[in-house]
């Protein structure tokens, strides 16, 4: 997995769901969504195998519908809250997935200096 690709997913998502006002959802509402679909898919052919089935049950494929017989304005403000509402939970996991690598890299790192001191190596010994 591209930790960097994930970053910048990650961030994509992050301004998409800050990239309209409330006050405009009905006016945003098809970009938002089209904007969640997107980015969902990319998500999702830029993560490890072992990770795609926790991001499904996290992020749907799809937007969820609303009744039908709602009037127009008020189904497009849900479509944008409710896409907007997915793009963020899509941010916060993409938070865990980033901060998990960097501890992996940390502790990794760490591992390789406590042998490193542990075993002396890079020091050479002068024998007079």
């Amino acid at each position: 997995m591209d930790v960097g690709r994930v970053m910048r997913l990650q961030g994509a998502a992050r301004e998409a769901a800050n990239s309209v006002a409330e006050e405009n959802a009905v006016v945003g509402a098809a970009g938002m969504h089209q904007a969640y679909q997107r980015l969902r898919d990319e998500v999702e052919s830029a993560l490890a195998s072992e990770l795609r089935s926790e991001f499904n049950r996290v992020c749907p494929k799809n937007v969820p519908a609303f009744a039908i017989n709602r009037a127009s304005a008020v189904e497009r403000a849900g479509k944008f809250h409710a896409a907007r509402g997915l793009l963020l939970e899509m941010v916060g996991w993409l938070d865990g997935i980033v901060r998990h690598a960097q501890m992996q890299a940390e502790a990794a790192a760490y591992a390789a200096a406590r042998v490193k001191e542990e075993r002396g190596v890079g020091f050479r010994r002068e024998d007079n």
